[in-house]
């Protein structure tokens, strides 16, 4: 009902049923010829995908509509229409209202203690829509953070990066930081750094190139982007690969912190100072100059010498093999130590072909 109310277009439905919802979506699925997801047996719940369509099915709790609404989690998400009535709006919590002016409102603040997640849906929904927080919304909250603690840290990941991809992110997130909840959730990251805000902050709003844009937006897993990782990272006061594990973050996305948490401190001044950093953090490197805080031109350059490296490990002028055959060496670190240094120089521009490739092997025998 939100998003039809604010016209948007609606592909995903949630229907609340008298009776049996989970074995109700399983019926449908069949009819349908369509995928069949349970949720929660106990609790009547189900899915059916019907692409792009899918809908969620939910046996009422309470002894009407009316109750079952007042127990969502925000009021905006609290409104329902009869299916095949009148088209009446069931609305006992006043969420139209709150749509209108632009307000984020739980029913009761114990709603938040039936699900605690719900108090990062609270400032989810605040971002994604660039809807206040009402006072006593906020309030309710501060006073429950600590029952985050015991959500799986799967829920609290999807929440907190939701969160993070939203575009400003910091307004939330200082709000969160101002009751106590970042620093919970960031628990598994040593909790929130003293400059963690300001530091998260300088990855937001800034007019990259395309090249770059690309690289921030590309997916990490479920739809988490590299710069959100960043903000995460950003935030923390001891990142770590651990911290990354027990948020449930994928394998990928776990190296790429290990990768930047052991970073040490960047050159403006010598480029080429900035190799080892690329032959450590592989894929990761811009991150390393963002987290920094370089400047735009300055992260721009690292950026465009870290795609030349990364197009001459692609396609060498000499292979491995090659080495070996000019140089007399068999395999070993020092055919390695060649290669390495063989691609920096194809990186910096100063050898541009495999004849002065073999040149450049000669000098340093």
């Amino acid at each position: 009902m939100r998003d039809l109310l604010l016209g948007q277009e609606v592909l995903d439905y949630d229907l609340a049923v008298q009776g049996d919802g989970f074995e109700l979506g399983r019926r449908v699925a069949r009819r349908l010829r369509a995928a069949f997801v349970p949720l929660d047996e106990t609790r009547g719940m189900s899915r059916v995908v019907h692409k792009p369509v899918q809908i969620d099915f939910a046996s009422l709790t309470g002894d009407s509509i009316e109750a079952d609404l007042s127990h969502r989690d925000l009021t905006i998400n609290a409104m329902a229409m009869e299916v095949g009535g009148q088209g009446r709006l069931i609305d006992p919590t006043g969420g139209q209202e709150d749509l209108r002016t632009g307000w984020v409102r739980v029913p009761a603040a114990e709603v938040l203690d039936d699900d605690p997640l719900r108090i990062l849906r609270v400032f989810r929904f605040a971002g994604k829509y660039r809807y206040r927080i009402q006072e006593e919304t906020l309030w309710a909250a501060a006073s429950r953070g600590a029952l985050l603690r015991a959500v799986s840290p799967e829920r609290v990941r999807v929440e907190l990066f939701k969160i993070l991809g939203c575009d400003p992110a910091v307004p939330l997130l200082s709000e969160m930081a101002a009751i106590g909840v970042l620093g919970i959730v960031l628990e598994p990251f040593g909790g929130l750094a003293v400059d963690g805000l300001e530091r998260a902050w300088r990855l937001e709003g800034r007019a990259f190139s395309p090249g770059l844009r690309s690289w921030l937006v590309e997916n990490q897993g479920e739809e988490r982007t590299r710069r959100s990782l960043l903000k995460l990272l950003a935030l923390s006061a001891q990142p770590h690969g651990q911290g990354a594990s027990a948020l449930r973050l994928s394998a990928r996305e776990v190296r790429s912190v290990e990768r930047l948490a052991h970073v040490g401190p960047l050159s403006t001044d010598d480029w080429e100072s900035w190799f080892p950093l690329f032959e450590a953090c592989q894929n990761d490197s811009p991150g390393a100059a963002l987290l920094a805080g370089f400047d735009d031109p300055c992260v721009e350059d690292l950026f465009a010498r870290w795609q030349a490296w990364m197009a001459a490990g692609k396609s060498p002028l000499l292979k491995g093999q090659d080495i070996m055959a000019l140089t007399g060496l068999k395999p070993g670190p020092a055919v390695g130590q060649l290669t390495m240094l063989l691609r920096r120089e194809h990186a910096a521009g100063r050898v541009t072909s495999p004849e002065a490739a073999a040149d450049f092997l000669k000098r340093q025998l």
